[in-house]
């Protein structure tokens, strides 16, 4: 048989499960001898990244949880286990208080998000005013004009612009990516 190569662009989450799903599935078939991932990027992972805080506290800057109880969380649990890393796998409880608490990173720092309708009057650690003044602005905010984003705006540049340059970096940034 001829040397073939399976080429796999991109060495984020989807690559690296393109590439996992080739070896685990494909191999057989003897279409290639080899796999190769190709990434511009300076890591592996994508979007997955863990940063340290001095405290020794661990936050994931990308996807972070994994719901076990639908096929795509039981397809990734099962990859785990095949690659060896189900003993670094957390399990929580969905009714562990650990589940109620939203933190993001925010200029190197956890920053816990509001989980009731009071904290919404007081101001987070790293935001420069109250939550409740993102809401007000939106609601003060006139409709948007596409004009200026040539008919089609972003996720980003519309929570931008109605409710502001923090709420868009640090609330719906992340959720988007």
């Amino acid at each position: 048989m001829a040397s073939k190569t399976a080429v796999v662009l991109g060495g984020g989450i989807s690559g690296l499960s393109c590439a996992y799903y080739l070896q685990k599935f494909c191999r057989h078939l003897n279409a290639f001898n080899k796999i190769v991932v190709l990434e511009s990027g300076s890591h592996l992972g994508g979007w997955l990244k863990t940063c340290q805080f001095g405290n020794g506290v661990r936050h994931e800057l990308g996807p972070r949880t994994l719901r076990a109880s639908q096929n795509a969380g039981y397809n990734v649990l099962s990859m785990v286990e095949d690659i060896g890393l189900a003993d670094q796998v957390i399990g929580t409880s969905v009714t562990s208080s650990v589940t109620k608490k939203r933190q993001i990173v925010m200029n190197n720092e956890l920053v816990t998000l509001p989980n009731r309708p009071l904290d919404y009057l007081r101001k987070p650690k790293a935001f420069p005013k109250r939550l409740i003044s993102y809401i007000i602005k939106d609601l003060k905010t006139p409709k948007i004009d596409l004009s200026k984003y040539e008919n089609d705006c972003s996720v980003y540049e519309f929570f931008e612009y109605r409710l502001g340059k923090e709420v868009a970096d640090y609330i719906f940034d992340p959720l988007c990516r």
